[in-house]
């Protein structure tokens, strides 16, 4: 006893030491990789998110420059301001107008003249200055950006620039000033910000220019010179106070010397240091507990039944699942030993189970979804028959049974699930007899497949569901009148097969709706969905379908197969589609 005692002592002892040593190290390692890891994360994503940000800015700034040169290049407001005719006022302030109204960002418009006449849309803080002229004419036609603040204290940034006759460039028209509107701005900031992130602007001398929500007490951490030193990146501010710290990733703006700068506070991100801290301490203990507990377990085990149950367990990892211990006595080893044959046993069964199972579930989905697509097509024509009856039409409805009759006795006469390109054609082309039968010849069916093809290999029923849903979705909403044209081509190793039609097509929020829904369980294409889900189940995800339509003109399905050759072998390779 004292024997196996100072056996397993030792084991324990020497186990705790090799484990504790790596595990404080590599703890130490982790929990510091984990904290610069979160740090930097935060900043490359804010840094990511400022740029998009600033870029959005710019364009919202730009959108002012290219109403200003809107102005210029207008005749009503060049040949206003040269000759003052008053027959032209009405045009030029419906110019203005347009120009306000078409922007979400432009607050007021205002022009004046170099006879001093003022023109303006829109309710302006502050007319064109003094200053603003003397800026605009030293500046010879160049824009400029400048803030202006109402009584309230409140700013606003503008655009202003010299309008230049385009015919005479020396010959200077006046001064144009346009308004950013502010609450555009911000409600759009707002839109694309974190909930703890703000935006602010500042010009060169620091001044806070606009603002959505940032503590303007704390304005002191906003340093012009830092923040223009630091654009294009993110930093985090060094103040004593953990709450005074925050993430500021400074934008340089088109506009001058103008800086963007995105505020976030650091207090969501050392929380998820100190959680992610806490929870890596605890998986070091716990992992340290459970390796000093494997140790006395080790240390209780004879050697060699051991090497025997891991030499075993070895072959079965080489997925020989056969392999069984040949057990002796009663100890622990032999019980490991029962142990280890019964699992394997369990999972040998298992295994076979899952197996069979999914090969079962796959063919009844098969079958389910044949099951659907053939109910679908009988309803729908056994309908058009009752409706031909009640309107008196009885020898149509005689002639559209025996037509659709002999198609089900060709599609029943098929056992095979994948039948000849050239046999589906046969399909189809009884279909259409029976729909004739109906439409007459008001619908016509073009087949334009090379000879070639017509030995391809495809699924049963597969362009029945797809011609019948261009009826009855693109050419029976526009008038029951068009053509219905089926064409395939080959390319590397898929065959493509297309039904376009010229009919009522679809906009682009119902494509974006029909795109979305195909192959699920929510789509209410029947037809065309169970035709998708068979190819799926039946070559696999990368095949499919394509749809592409438009509105009064018509849609096109494009169903991608292996291109299968007539004795049952699928071409190599996959091409590129």
């Amino acid at each position: 006893m004292a024997i196996k005692r100072g056996i397993r002592a030792k084991i324990f002892l020497l186990s705790a030491t090799i484990i504790l040593i790596p595990l404080m190290v590599l703890s130490l390692f982790v929990m510091g990789r984990t904290v610069t890891t979160a740090e930097k994360n935060h900043e490359n994503y804010q840094q990511a998110s400022m740029k998009k940000v600033g870029q959005a800015v710019e364009t919202i700034m730009r959108e002012l420059e290219r109403a200003s040169l809107f102005m210029i290049g207008d005749k009503d407001i060049r040949t206003y301001l040269s000759t003052g005719d008053k027959e032209l006022l009405d045009d030029v302030y419906n110019t203005l107008i347009y120009l306000r109204n078409n922007s979400d960002y432009i607050k007021a418009i205002q022009i004046e003249g170099a006879n001093g006449e003022v023109l303006a849309n829109g309710s302006m803080p502050l007319n064109i200055t003094r200053a603003d002229r003397e800026r605009a004419d030293a500046l010879n036609g160049k824009s400029f950006w400048g803030q202006d603040e109402d009584i309230y204290g409140e700013r606003y940034l503008y655009l202003c620039r010299l309008l230049r006759d385009t015919e005479n460039p020396s010959h200077h028209l006046g001064t144009a000033k346009l308004y950013l509107d502010s609450r555009g701005l911000s409600d759009y900031l707002r839109s694309e910000m974190e909930p703890s992130m703000n935006y602010v602007i500042l010009d060169e001398e620091g001044r806070l220019l606009f603002n959505t929500g940032f503590p303007e007490e704390k304005g002191d951490i906003l340093n012009y010179n830092n923040l223009l030193a630091g654009t294009g990146g993110c930093y985090r501010t060094e103040e004593q106070a953990k709450e005074d710290e925050y993430y500021l990733s400074p934008y340089g703006l088109a506009a001058g010397r103008w800086i963007l700068c995105g505020v976030s506070g650091t207090g969501d991100v050392d929380s998820m240091i100190s959680a992610s801290l806490l929870l890596i301490l605890g998986l070091s203990v716990s992992c340290f507990l459970v390796c000093a507990a494997l140790a006395l377990l080790v240390s209780q085990r004879i050697l060699k039944p051991l090497s025997e149950v891991i030499r075993h367990m070895d072959t079965f990892g080489h997925q020989d699942f056969s392999t069984r211990i040949e057990v002796r006595g009663n100890d622990e080893a032999a019980l490991v030993a029962r142990h280890f044959n019964q699992m394997a046993d369990q999972i040998q069964d298992l295994i076979q189970k899952v197996y069979e199972g999914t090969i079962r579930k796959k063919e009844a989905e098969l079958k389910a979804l044949q099951a659907q697509i053939n109910p679908h097509f009988i309803y729908n024509t056994l309908f058009s028959v009752k409706c031909l009856v009640s309107l008196g039409e009885n020898d149509t409805a005689e002639r559209m049974l025996e037509n659709f009759t002999a198609m089900l006795r060709t599609i029943l006469g098929q056992k095979d699930e994948m039948i000849s390109l050239q046999e589906e054609l046969v399909i189809l082309h009884q279909y259409f007899v029976v729909l004739q039968c109906k439409y007459g010849d008001e619908i016509l069916l073009d087949v334009d497949i090379p000879e070639d093809l017509l030995k391809q290999r495809v699924l049963k029923f597969v362009l029945q569901p797809i011609v019948e849903n261009s009826i009855f979705h693109g050419l029976e909403p526009a008038g029951s009148k068009g053509h219905v044209v089926v064409r395939a081509w080959e390319r590397g190793a898929r065959l493509y097969l297309s039904v376009e039609d010229d009919g009522a097509g679809m906009d682009c929020n119902r494509l974006k709706e029909v795109q979305g829904t195909i192959g699920s369980d929510n789509s209410t294409m029947v037809g065309i969905n169970n035709t998708v889900k068979r190819i799926k189940l039946h070559f696999g995800a990368q095949y499919g379908v394509e749809i592409s339509s438009e509105k009064d003109v018509g849609t096109k399905v494009v169903l991608i197969l292996p291109s299968i050759k007539a004795e049952g072998q699928a071409a190599k390779g996959d091409g590129a589609y």
